[in-house]
This record gives C-alpha cells, structure tokens and sequence, in this order.
C-alpha cells in the first residue's frame, strides 16, 4: 500500500498507550490527538479531547484517568473497548506521522511500528 508524502514533519516526544478488553487508545504529549483503535472491528478513529478533560463524575471508578477516561465515556467507546486493563497509560517513546492514506506511530524504545490505514478509519 502506498500511503503518500507526509502531510506534516514526524513528531517526535512521550506517546501514552492504554489497553483496553477489546482495544486500545493512543495519546501524545506533542499532538493532541487520541487514536482509538477497535481491535474486534479492525477500525479505528482520531479523536481530540481536551488536555484537561476528565472523566464524568457519573461514569464510576472504572473509568480511565485524564483525557482517555473522557473520550472512553463518550458516546458508545465505553462499550466497544470494554474495561482498561491498567490503571494508567503506559508512556512510550513516540514518533507519530500522518499521511494521506495511513497514519503511522512508532515506539522507539521497542522498534515497533503501528500502522492505521485510512480504509479502516471510523
């Protein structure tokens, strides 16, 4: 598949992962972007949430912290991702590029490219 010319420069900083029962989220320090990825589907969706958002207080204690806990309570993401298997997000090392067709997150530390392609995106 080709996936184009980079639309901007990489960003390069902290990235965070939750997982998820059925999923996982994608956070940035350096881009305010939340990818939401539905591993029964396949699909996946970007979404932006406010730094400071936090959970609704009538969600419960099984929310998420910080912004992925809000974007987790919104509309039907609680249900499709299930519960998250960690209290926190784990922090990565990130370089995170968007493309026409694709968008690419890569975990420094490990090696590890994730790439989420436009013809699966919500």
């Amino acid at each position: 598949m080709a996936f184009g010319c980079p639309e901007i420069e990489a960003s390069v900083g902290a990235g965070y992962k939750l997982l998820f029962e059925h999923g996982y989220m994608l956070g940035f320090d350096m881009a305010p972007d939340l990818l939401v990825v539905y591993e029964d589907s396949g699909e996946w969706e970007r979404a932006i949430a406010p730094g400071d958002a936090a959970p609704p207080p009538d969600v419960g204690p099984e929310a998420p912290p910080g912004r992925f806990g809000w974007l987790w309570s919104q509309g039907s993401r609680s249900e499709e991702l299930g519960l998250a298997t960690s209290p926190e997000p784990m922090r990565f090392d990130a370089v995170y590029q968007s493309f026409p067709s694709a968008v690419m997150v890569g975990d420094r530390g490990n090696m590890e490219v994730t790439v989420l392609t436009a013809d699966q995106q919500r």
